[in-house]
């Protein structure tokens, strides 16, 4: 059952979500909390260790971490399925069957089947958040111009979950496709979250307990919200649905925000990312605050790589959680 809850938005979402948490403190051993981010979490478990309160803290996770299966000593990691894919590649003497994947074959260049190993095991990741094997999109896409070579795939990964078997391992695709399953709790918290992977979105829709989806936001304004707490505009009268996209987009557009002024804030136009992480540096230095009691928002990548490069530069400590690792 997924219920809304709605926390307002007058002030940052951490605060009424630990308020909120600690009202049901008998409750959260058996809650499981899914947060957008690794930073998000461990703010998160922070802010309710300081609450100052005996409790128990609840289990918390990101999306991503839910479908990683690390606690399965049985499903192989990257490294160890791009092996058994090399291998199985390795053993290929005849190329015909995968002509239509593989119209020109260079079998005896290692470094082009170890190319190949790499490039498969990119491409199961990315079926991985849907649930799915490059077996399964196969018949999905059976009867398409794609079908002879997904098909062609779907025999090669059927190699490689071979070689893994004799490992008596499995692979992570195989796992999350056939047996993926949400952690053992009675209470699901989706805490700032309006987008689940597919997988595990069908999973918390199909999970018999409590779900509650708490959105940044008022109530007063809980029919521009969806039933997933995605942001949306109320159907409009059909005379008028050329303009429902429009109408959808231009609600939240044109919702009028009150401007803070000091000493709650102030606006400073920038031309740039690099000028407005230097704004941003100034007012932090003007404030004298710490790293750890500041929280900076910014809803472009490039912005975000401008106030992490300048504030290290200064000798701040900044994390992005966004930020892309390698």
């Amino acid at each position: 059952m997924l219920q809304r809850v709605f926390l307002g938005w007058n002030e940052p979402f951490l605060r009424p979500l630990v308020a909120w948490l600690l009202e049901r403190k008998a409750e959260l051993p058996g809650i499981l909390v899914l947060v957008p981010t690794t930073q998000s979490g461990r703010r998160l478990r922070e802010s309710l260790a300081e609450a100052g309160e005996a409790i128990l803290a609840p289990k918390v996770a990101t999306p991503g971490s839910l479908l990683r299966t690390a606690e399965d000593p049985t499903v192989a990691p990257d490294w160890m399925e791009t092996v058994a894919w090399t291998e199985a590649l390795e053993e290929i003497s005849d190329w015909t069957p995968y002509q239509a994947l593989f119209p020109d074959v260079l079998a005896d260049s290692s470094g082009w089947l170890a190319g190949i190993a790499v490039e498969m095991v990119s491409l199961r990741r990315s079926l991985q958040e849907n649930g799915l094997t490059l077996g399964r999109a196969a018949r999905i896409l059976a009867g398409s111009v794609e079908q002879e070579r997904w098909e062609a795939m779907a025999a090669l990964e059927s190699l490689a979950e071979r070689r893994l078997s004799q490992w008596r391992m499995k692979s992570r695709s195989r796992t999350l496709a056939e047996n993926f399953t949400l952690p053992h709790v009675r209470h699901i918290v989706l805490a700032g979250i309006t987008e689940l992977p597919a997988l595990l979105g069908r999973a918390v829709e199909n999970w018999p307990g409590t779900v509650s989806l708490l959105i940044g936001a008022p109530e007063t304004e809980a029919e521009h919200f969806t039933a997933t707490g995605k942001p949306w505009h109320p159907p409009v009268p059909p005379d008028e649905k050329p303009r429902k996209q429009h109408l959808q987009q231009e609600y939240w557009r044109n919702l009028p925000l009150p401007w803070p002024e000091e000493p709650n804030g102030s606006v400073i136009l920038a031309a740039d990312g690099r000028q407005q992480a230097a704004e941003a540096l100034r007012a932090v230095r003007r404030h004298g605050r710490p790293s750890g009691e500041i929280a900076l928002g910014s809803a472009d990548a490039e912005v975000s790589g401008e106030l992490e490069r300048q504030f290290t530069r200064a000798g701040w400590t900044a994390f992005d959680p966004a930020a892309e690792t390698v």
